[in-house]
């Protein structure tokens, strides 16, 4: 295609919310031409909604016509586009490699992140019950931050690789949450991946 026909994308974010910060990182140490842009408070605007109808951040808008949401997808989907196989750093083109990095980032979703917004929203005037963010932060202590450090990172600086991947930059950034609210103390191991 020739210049005058190249459309830049453009990544929406909200600056506060975990999800958006994966997808930030990629954009960056990839160096790919994707601009930025704060979505906050316009995620219900026409404009918005007629490219992402559930409203939600990070949206890459690819061109007038076309556009992905969720971060996974995003992260996923610009490792992929990244030329010279730029992404294969963050998102193995090995079948191994890559399915463990496709695990994390389903057990994130799925898993792990539920049991954020009782324990972090309240930041942003979302009210929280102190009830359920105790028994989330539980599970996060019981359970998840176990299959983190002891499946996860069990033998590896980061996840399942010695280098950071995308299962990394989903899973660090939500971490973040339970600074905001401190229910008890974590664990050193979990801290010690954070700051990776």
């Amino acid at each position: 295609s020739s210049d005058s026909a190249f459309v830049r994308s453009l990544l929406y974010n909200e600056y506060a919310a975990a999800n958006s910060h994966g997808c930030i990182a990629v954009v960056q140490d990839l160096g790919m031409d994707i601009e930025i842009v704060n979505a906050y408070g316009k995620t219900r605007t026409d404009e918005f909604l007629k490219m992402n109808p559930c409203h939600i951040c990070p949206t890459l808008e690819i061109d007038s016509n076309t556009a992905i949401w969720e971060s996974g997808a995003i992260m996923r989907y610009l490792c992929n586009i990244a030329p010279n196989g730029a992404g294969d750093k963050l998102y193995p083109n090995d079948p191994l490699k890559r399915a463990r990095v496709d695990l994390v980032l389903d057990w994130r979703q799925t898993s792990l992140y539920p049991c954020f917004p009782a324990i972090g929203y309240g930041i942003f005037g979302v009210p929280v019950n102190t009830d359920e963010a105790k028994e989330k932060f539980n599970a996060l202590q019981d359970e998840h931050f176990n299959t983190l450090m002891d499946v996860f990172l069990k033998d590896t600086k980061f996840v399942y690789s010695d280098t950071p991947t995308i299962a990394d930059l989903a899973v660090a950034p939500c971490l973040t949450f339970i600074k905001v609210r401190i229910l008890r103390a974590l664990s050193i191991h979990v801290s010690n991946f954070q700051g990776k």
